[in-house]
């Protein structure tokens, strides 16, 4: 099956939307005592299971793109056009809009050489929306830095020549991912640590670990794509499996890692009606990007009501996501380079393991 017919798109969106569904609760309680996958299992939020899906599908999907061309200038510049357009129109129109629509004292803590520092690195943590349990402008671009590291890290691996011997990445996923259990293990030392610079750099370590573990999920599905076979029977094991081990923190980065892979992959090529418009516009990253300032904004100047909060935030952030598309994100794509001696192809996608 072609990757042109599959559901990743509509997944990514769902995933999106998700977040919205997390932040909802969360941003007007302070804590996750009425997160809906909080209260199912005890662990994982439904935002931390969106997030993480997303670094699964991207470990896929940009581990076609290096091995069809595995060239650092031709990978980073698409890497860089597809991300950064987006992310960077997201924090001015946080800076300069919803911001300063949100308080009026917005700028007094403004520092140009930290803030430009930071936005180098794409790390943006502006503090913002003063009064709100979570005061930051924009707090769901916190993961796009890490993103763009593991593109780095795939490209190291790529560059060793490991994803030709997918044993070896085979290898280095089990290692990431026994790291990342230990560090979930320890988190009531983390806890214990309260506000110190350790715990920011167990904080930012193990956010590395977490993040590429499930990436290298993605890549890993990947490479041993053509010894997988996609089937419905296994699919429903896969979620029983997926269901027990979210039942704790401990056991949710496996049910996340092994399980939960399987079946996102299995519903990427599951047929639904409309498939083809998703293919043709992506506006999850764009959700994803101006979700949380609307959000914000709505529980200030609208109401606090969880779900209100969630309806308007998501239509508001839906007309934001596809005027981030078709204004940012899908001009800038058409500047991707293509690989040398390669003619202008429509742009296409790896096959999906068998399915039946």
């Amino acid at each position: 099956m072609q990757v042109r017919e599959n559901n990743f798109n509509l997944l990514r969106l769902v995933f999106a939307f998700l977040v919205i569904v997390s932040h909802g609760p969360e941003l007007i309680d302070g804590n996750r005592s009425r997160e809906l996958l909080t209260r199912l299992f005890g662990s994982y939020s439904f935002g931390e299971f969106a997030v993480n899906s997303f670094f699964i599908l991207s470990g896929y999907l940009i581990t076609a793109s290096w091995m069809s061309a595995p060239v650092w200038r031709i990978y980073l510049k698409k890497r860089v056009l597809r991300i950064a357009p987006g992310f960077l129109a997201a924090v001015l129109i946080s800076m300069l809009v919803l911001g300063p629509w949100g308080s009026s004292e917005f700028f007094n803590a403004f520092s140009p050489v930290k803030f430009f520092a930071k936005l180098s690195l794409l790390i943006f943590d502006y503090p913002g929306f003063q009064g709100s349990h979570y005061p930051l402008v924009n707090g769901a671009l916190w993961t796009i830095h890490y993103e763009f590291v593991c593109y780095v890290l795939l490209g190291l691996v790529g560059s060793l020549g490991w994803l030709q011997r997918r044993t070896r990445v085979a290898g280095l996923f089990a290692g990431v991912l026994a790291l990342y259990c230990l560090h979930v293990s320890l988190d009531p030392v983390y806890q214990s640590m309260g506000k110190s610079l350790l715990k920011t750099a167990w904080f930012v370590a193990g956010n590395h670990i977490r993040f590429f573990g499930f990436y290298l999920a993605g890549v890993l599905f990947y490479l041993y794509r053509d010894r997988i076979t996609l089937r419905a029977d296994a699919a429903a094991l896969a979620a029983v499996l997926f269901a027990v081990l979210m039942l704790t923190p401990l056991t949710a980065p496996l049910a996340m890692a092994l399980p939960w892979v399987y079946l996102l992959f299995w519903l990427g090529q599951v047929k639904l009606p409309m498939t083809a418009v998703f293919q043709k516009t992506d506006v999850s990253y764009g959700l994803y990007l101006y979700a949380w300032p609307i959000q914000q904004l709505v529980m200030q100047k609208v109401t606090m009501d969880v779900w209100a909060v969630v309806a308007w935030t998501t239509v508001l952030s839906l007309a934001a996501a596809i005027s981030s598309w078709y204004l940012v994100e899908k001009p800038a794509l058409g500047f991707k380079p293509r690989p040398p001696g390669r003619p202008a192809t429509p742009r296409s996608a790896p096959h999906l393991p068998p399915h039946r």
